[in-house]
């Protein structure tokens, strides 16, 4: 197997220096000086997040040729992989320049089947057709992110933001639709005036808001396929709502009981962070009412106008209720799905709500929200099973729904950081990576990257620079995310909850995500049964939440034995973000028995996670 770095060198500085000192001679007229460590590939990335289907992909590789010198008559060869097969394949002839970097450019064309993930691998190779360094990325090929979107976020605004850099750093993650969090002028009047629209507002929380910014971060992610989406809650208005002629009238608030005054001072509301925001407080609107529906879906379409963004963040506070002017209840959880019906009706424009805490969840996975969007919270969703157990919900109530959870592994930590002007830290990667392999193995993606290359520690995004990745963590992540394009199949279309029997020898198991073992976790997916193994080996607590930033590695795992029981295997294979950039490997199966059928294969290893699948007839 190849090193676990994103960038892999395949052959060693000893062969590279030997073997191929003659290869390169025959075709340069020099040999490989000692010093020679290239040539390397340092970075693969497709040029857009999605791809519709038949639209060329073009892939730039950064590629390092440090102390060495020319190298003539070398291919550059990529190919488009499904679950080890190749899709197609192309290779040009490729010269290396002494010691320089250098940017190369290949267009690939993959099969044009709709909603279908691809790992694509990028190999050097000399004149020999000796492997000299190998590289990998993975490309989408949907027509929409509504089966497999990979959600990221945007925070920050001021004229001094590098949009176009931050955007091409998203690519990289392949996130093909960012929420534009906190930009808006105010959450019942989201469009600045007219004179404030080129220059300079402030948010809510008095930051300043650049309308450039705001339309070259549009601009720079459409060009990647990126959907944008504008954020704003479903029921809210700044204290002054009823007083600065925006038309907010009393009738359409919300209050705490049923009978008492219907008066201004007693709307129901939410208190903010202090005196230094533009607001104290959040009033709660009537979600369910006509007349405010009119009103906030109109402010949302002049917002458009001026700002085109594709949709709308519906952000919600997980209030379970309040009351009408006329004393009836307000159902806030019962009320996002036909709001977001109403909003998509009305605008004709992609919808999201955020069901906090699955509150409402699976209401919204039956109306017209693109997918699913719901935050984890503690309170009810405090362990990693708890996550596959809230992806099965929505996965049974709708089948069709993709689901994307955010999840804030550090967020008491960074409760405390934001107090401390001073403090900092960095994620544990760690917990990241288990967190990820969690959600990703339950059929989701997981909001966690924005800002460029920053990750969100807190609900409130704007505080993503008190805990910050580290270059190491980053590097995993691309291979996580590579990994969660490559398989969005298997892991993302319809591999629903199984009930087949697993066991497994070599190491502990757990079939419900208790701590000290290995959980295998199966699905089914037409013909395909699937396993995940997650590495919980190392970990003495279920909860994904580490705010103590301790939650230790897993020991890397040898020579698993993985026995199924199902009707039929043909063949089986396995692929890992840990190990060699999410290649596919194929595996020898034995039959264990056959009343009950049951097979076997090993697992050569288990860093955090790793999927199996065992395909139970030819057609993939």
């Amino acid at each position: 197997m190849r090193a676990l770095t994103r960038v892999t060198v395949v052959v060693g500085l000893l062969l590279i220096c030997t073997a191929l000192t003659s290869a390169s001679a025959a075709s340069t007229g020099n040999g490989r000086p000692h010093s020679c460590t290239g040539p390397v590939i340092e970075n693969v990335a497709t040029d857009k997040a999605r791809y519709a289907p038949g639209e060329p992909v073009l892939v730039g590789i950064d590629l390092d040729n440090s102390g060495c010198p020319n190298l003539k008559n070398a291919v550059l060869v990529a190919e488009v992989q499904d679950l080890g097969k190749s899709a197609s394949r192309v290779q040009q002839p490729l010269s290396i320049s002494e010691g320089k970097p250098q940017r190369l450019h290949l267009t690939l064309r993959p099969p044009s089947t709709d909603f279908r993930g691809y790992r694509v691998e990028v190999q050097i190779k000399d004149a020999n057709h000796q492997l000299l360094a190998s590289g990998a990325t993975a490309v989408d090929v949907s027509s929409s992110w509504v089966r497999f979107p990979r959600y990221g976020y945007l925070a920050h605004y001021d004229p001094t933001v590098p949009a176009k850099q931050w955007i091409t750093e998203l690519n990289q993650f392949h996130i093909d639709g960012l929420q534009f969090y906190d930009f808006q002028y105010k959450h019942h009047l989201p469009l600045p005036p007219p004179e404030l629209q080129k220059g300079v507002w402030h948010d809510i929380a008095n930051r300043p808001t650049s309308g450039s910014t705001v339309l070259t971060l549009i601009t720079e992610a459409k060009k990647h396929n990126m959907l944008t989406m504008a954020y704003n809650a479903s029921y809210a208005a700044y204290a002054d709502a009823l007083h600065d002629g925006s038309g907010v009238k009393l009738e359409w608030a919300a209050w705490p009981d049923a009978h008492g005054p219907r008066t201004e001072a007693r709307i129901k509301s939410l208190p903010l962070a202090g005196s230094s925001w533009a607001t104290p407080k959040l009033l709660y609107m009537n979600q369910d009412s006509s007349g405010w529906r009119q009103y906030i879906f109109s402010r949302m379409e002049e917002l458009f106008r001026v700002f085109p963004f594709d949709g709308w963040h519906i952000d919600s506070f997980g209030d379970p209720g309040a009351y009408a002017w006329d004393g009836s209840r307000i159902d806030y959880y019962a009320g996002f799905a036909p709001f977001a019906d109403a909003a998509h009706t009305a605008l004709h424009r992609p919808v999201l709500v955020n069901t906090v805490s699955g509150h409402g969840q699976l209401a919204v996975a039956k109306s017209s929200a693109d997918f699913v969007y719901s935050e984890l919270w503690p309170e009810d969703q405090a362990t990693y099973a708890s996550i596959i157990a809230a992806a099965d919900g929505i996965h049974a109530a709708n089948p069709k729904k993709a689901i994307v959870f955010p999840a804030y592994l550090h967020k008491d930590l960074a409760e405390r950081l934001r107090r401390d002007t001073n403090g900092h830290a960095h994620f544990n990667l760690p917990a990241v990576l288990l967190a990820d392999a969690v959600i990703f193995s339950a059929g989701a993606s997981h909001l966690e990257l924005g800002d460029g290359d920053r990750m969100l520690s807190h609900p409130y995004f704007p505080a993503d620079t008190a805990i910050t990745p580290t270059p190491e963590l980053l590097a995993q992540l691309r291979n996580y995310y590579d990994f969660l394009v490559a398989y969005e199949n298997p892991l993302r279309d319809r591999a629903a909850k199984a009930a087949f029997s697993i066991a497994l020898a070599g190491a502990p198991q757990t079939n419900d995500g208790q701590p000290g073992g290995v959980w295998t976790i199966g699905r089914q997916q037409s013909n395909n049964a699937i396993v995940h193994l997650i590495n919980l080996t190392a970990l003495k607590h279920a909860e994904w939440r580490d705010d103590a930033l301790n939650y230790p590695p897993p020991q890397i795992l040898h020579d698993l034995t993985l026995q199924v029981e199902l009707p039929k295997v043909v063949k089986a294979g396995w692929a890992s973000p840990d190990i060699d950039q999410g290649e596919w490997h194929a595996l020898e199966v034995r039959q264990t028995s056959q009343t009950p059928a049951s097979y076997e294969v090993t697992i050569p290893e288990l860093n955090y996670w790793t999927m199996v699948i065992f395909q139970q007839s030819e057609k993939n």
